[in-house]
């Protein structure tokens, strides 16, 4: 397993002054009980049980009833909650004993990012975990795991480790890259610092190439606001074809716009980035052998196996491929140069995005400076 999950963590309300959500974070078991459930937060009763449940049974504690937890212990005992319009008080074991409802769909999120771009922000304002926000490369290298509800569904999110690219090659983005392509997802939320958006936009729109199921997340947007940077989310998404939220992760009162960016049904069609004419008719050949049904883009699996670093096996007849790298020796490039233009194109079609989107008086970002870290540093080693 290429993630762990986080146990034992204290966890705390998440959203109580959000508007429209409820969002909160659980415990990962499997039961979910009165000792789950955070301040703030309401659930039905679903089943009494026990030594102590004919004495429950007695204070209306009874399948059916609602519940909502008013506030609890420093140690996490006992807890105070309301049933009947009655408020009561009980030791956490006690409230072990009083199983709640868990109705609602169950969905998976992956959290995606370049480092230090506030993506553990984002995770534990979502899930209430305190993760640790620390300021190095490479922070997350397992991918924290925590659990919120919003509109009735259970949510796993899944905090991946900082990466810039999907070429990249150092071990916590060859992770992260792995965790994008085989854990199974119903939305990557990618997060970007809204203050170095170009160099977050070359990763957004790899993973919408990659995987429909990809909403843009641009955290940081009080700072930007400060600097006077002026980003048009709506064109963005139409350009990107993918959901846009703004966001300040600082602020829960923000995270409803991502929240509902999310609730969004993804494009029917990838995104596709253009590469060169030999490029497209070598990806079109190897996408028309591959199978339905895979966890990523067929565009984006035939460009990786023609490159040689799919991060996973795929069914392909060895014809197919073999013909389709004739077509590119034909025109001369080689699978060390398909990967360099394929970063070169990603690093271009960036910078058309943010020129399109993003107005900013003093921008600290240089789009060229970007290209010659990609094109000359370990990405491409």
């Amino acid at each position: 397993m290429l993630y762990h999950i986080h146990q034992h963590l204290t966890f705390c309300i998440c959203c109580n002054k959000m508007q429209n959500s409820e969002v909160f974070s659980l415990y990962t078991h499997s039961e979910f009980t009165l000792a789950d459930l955070p301040p703030g937060a309401s659930a039905e009763i679903t089943a009494v049980h026990g030594a102590d449940r004919n004495r429950l049974l007695d204070l209306g504690i009874t399948a059916g009833a609602k519940v909502r937890c008013r506030m609890r212990g420093a140690s996490g005992s006992p807890v105070a909650f309301t049933v009947h319009g009655v408020t009561l008080a009980l030791r956490r074991d006690v409230c072990k004993q009083i199983k709640l409802d868990q109705s609602g769909s169950t969905q998976t999120w992956l959290l995606a990012g370049n480092p230090n771009v506030g993506k553990s922000t984002v995770f534990n304002a979502l899930t209430g975990m305190k993760q640790h926000t620390g300021n190095w490369c490479g922070k997350t290298v397992s991918g924290a795991e925590g659990v919120f509800r919003h509109g009735g569904n259970r949510i796993t999110l899944i905090d991946t480790p900082g990466t810039y690219s999907v070429l990249s090659q150092s071990a916590e983005e060859a992770a992260a890259r792995e965790m994008l392509c085989t854990v199974p997802h119903d939305r990557v939320i990618c997060v970007c610092d809204a203050v170095g958006l170009a160099r977050g936009l070359i990763l957004a729109q790899q993973l919408a190439e990659m995987d429909s199921r990809t909403v843009l997340c641009i955290n940081l947007m009080d700072e930007a606001k400060r600097r006077h940077i002026e980003i048009d989310t709506e064109k963005l998404s139409q350009l990107l074809h993918i959901p846009v939220a703004g966001i300040t992760a600082r602020d829960r009162r923000t995270l409803p716009a991502l929240l509902e960016a999310a609730a969004q049904s993804p494009p029917h069609a990838h995104p596709a980035i253009p590469y060169a004419e030999p490029v497209e008719r070598a990806v079109a050949a190897v996408s028309a052998e591959l199978p339905d049904g895979l966890a990523v883009s067929k565009r984006w699996t035939a460009l990786h196996l023609l490159i040689g670093d799919c991060p996973f096996p795929a069914a392909l007849p060895e014809e197919t491929l073999r013909r389709a790298q004739e077509t590119l020796t034909e025109a001369g490039i080689t699978p060390e140069k398909l990967r360099i233009q394929t970063a070169a194109e990603a690093v271009r079609r960036a910078e058309a995005v943010y020129a399109e989107c993003v107005s900013a008086p003093d921008s600290p970002y240089q789009p060229e400076e970007t290209a010659d870290r990609l094109l000359t540093g370990r990405l491409l080693r």
